[in-house]
């Protein structure tokens, strides 16, 4: 499909894959519909696989028992409408499908009331195809199972408009293997059942061209402004170090950044440098172009004292004056860019695969009964060096020496001489992980499997708190809670301890307060750690 665009010399802002169904076509599906006995449930269009003498490709049809499992699981919520249009000899069943409740498949269906049929139905399950693209087109649910012969990357792009779309495929994708692990399929399927239908893509904009930020903790600031602008326009081009933050938004679209990871941050830079240069395309000329950022930045450069620089949609910072309350850094970023109260989303789901890497990554371990808890030790880096945001490294000891029975202490981090560093040693760690050794994907899977997380006021705070899992922050100075952290976010299996008062001085090289008394400190945490973990959907 890209290429067919490339080839006609589209402009992306003119591509429009939108397809609208005459009211009459839809009349006539729901005059089909009106004959069904659907007896409350909804409606689901399921395609059986065929296969088609005039192009012979037993390759490209998916396995019929991972329909059918859909089928058996669901059989409670779907009417199931089964439709294909078979000929002895020209176009043959590839298996046999059990528990439809009605079928249609000899073509009784003309061509106008299928589309009126897939446009009003609650889901389209199918192998690849034609009825995914109408569907597509459309803006109907549809869910496809891929097969082999030709992969998702062929059949779909994000320019299509992919709101209300997913599939499953091997992974890697083989052409000639079919396999799939059963609990992705219903994983991927269960997260587009549960998806609200997404109609704004009807009257989308032009695409958009977001020169994106470099550091993984503001890469998931960031998501929640590509999520909210992915619904407004038909393809987010991102110009982004760490594309996996973003895997679950359909329409997004990733650009290199050349220029070494913006600003030569060394984790960053190290990262996309590991990842193949086919995730990442060319933004189309003359695309609208913009940069999305928090609206405030602080800056103590020189040691001068703290200035404060509001930064245009052209990543131009003008220096404006200091307010007299800091600013929730995500309360910022919802006013800037306009994203309403109910539709901030801080979660970010765990692909099942980076949860089996992490649980690989721990098998060497002798965990004797205890519970995970991953450690993020305080440490300095050189591109951003800061010894005011740090907390006192004796109060994690405090937790590794009271703690050391119930918990398996696994330390991470990504120490290089003279790049980054800790502010000092850790007593009782049982492993670590302390020369970027994981993946940041890896990492994600860590810190969902973790039955505890401690770390101090960097990204480790907001990773924890966006995949979810307990997360326990020891706060020092220069930026505190009242900063960091926001009730829209889901703190529900959230913690943390701060010192009194807190010092908001916004300097690295303050000298804070950062006293926090012992029966504060183990006070909070044991009130986390009794805490029930509060599942998210």
């Amino acid at each position: 499909m890209p290429r067919q665009i490339q080839s006609a010399g589209i402009p992306p802002d003119k591509f429009n894959f939108y397809f609208p169904v005459k009211p009459e076509w839809i009349a006539a599906a729901e005059a089909v519909k009106a004959k069904l006995n659907l007896n409350g449930k909804q409606l689901c269009l399921v395609r059986a696989p065929t296969l088609r003498q005039e192009w012979m490709n037993v390759e490209r049809s998916p396995k019929i028992e991972y329909l059918q499992l859909l089928i058996d699981r669901y059989k409670e919520m779907y009417f199931y409408l089964g439709f294909a249009d078979l000929k002895p000899g020209a176009e043959d069943p590839d298996g046999e499908l059990h528990g439809l409740d009605v079928e249609f498949y000899h073509g009784e269906l003309p061509i106008t009331t299928l589309f009126g049929l897939i446009k009003i139905s609650d889901m389209l399950i199918s192998g690849p195809g034609l009825p995914p693209i109408v569907a597509i087109a459309e803006r109907a649910k549809c869910f496809v199972i891929m097969g082999g012969s030709s992969s998702p990357e062929c059949n779909y792009d994000p320019c299509m408009g992919l709101m209300n779309f997913s599939y499953v495929a091997r992974e890697p994708f083989d052409l000639y293997k079919k396999d799939i692990p059963e609990a992705r399929i219903i994983e991927r399927f269960e997260e587009l059942r549960l998806r609200p239908l997404d109609k704004s893509h009807e009257e989308l904009t032009e695409s958009l061209f977001i020169r994106g930020t470099a550091g993984f903790g503001d890469n998931l600031g960031l998501r929640l402004v590509v999520r909210y602008l992915a619904k407004r326009h038909k393809t987010i081009y991102l110009k982004t170090t760490i594309p996996e933050l973003y895997w679950d938004i359909p329409n997004v679209r990733f650009v290199f950044p050349e220029d070494g990871g913006f600003y030569g941050g060394r984790s960053w830079a190290r990262h996309i440098a590991r990842l193949p240069r086919s995730m990442f395309v060319d933004p189309p000329i003359g695309i609208k172009e913009t940069r999305r950022h928090y609206g405030l930045i602080y800056s103590d450069e020189g040691r001068r004292g703290v200035m404060c620089f509001d930064v245009d949609d052209n990543g131009t910072p003008h220096q404006v004056a200091r307010p007299e309350k800091p600013l929730n850094i995500f309360e910022d970023i919802r006013q800037v860019v306009g994203i309403p109260r109910e539709e901030f989303d801080f979660s970010f789901p765990v692909k099942p695969e980076w949860v089996a890497a992490a649980r690989d990554a721990v098998v060497p371990f002798e965990f004797k009964g205890k519970k995970l808890c991953v450690i993020i030790p305080p440490t300095i880096r050189k591109d951003w060096e800061s010894t005011s945001r740090n907390p006192r490294l004796e109060y994690f000891q405090l937790l590794i020496d009271r703690y050391r029975d119930e918990y398996f202490f696994l330390s991470v981090a990504d120490l290089e001489d003279k790049q980054e560093w800790l502010i000092g040693e850790l007593r009782g760690i049982d492993a670590q992980y302390h020369h970027a050794e994981l993946s940041i994907s890896t990492l994600f899977g860590l810190l969902k499997i973790a039955d505890m997380v401690i770390t101090p006021p960097n990204f480790g705070i907001l990773f924890g708190i966006a995949t979810r899992a307990k997360t326990f922050c020891i706060f020092g100075g220069c930026a505190g809670p009242a900063v960091m952290c926001d009730a829209a976010m889901g703190l529900d299996n959230f913690g943390y301890v701060a010192p009194e008062p807190f010092c908001q001085c916004w300097q690295r090289w303050h000298d804070c307060n950062k006293d926090i008394p012992e029966e504060r400190l183990i006070g909070a945490f044991e009130e986390l750690r009794q805490r029930p973990l509060r599942l998210f959907p």
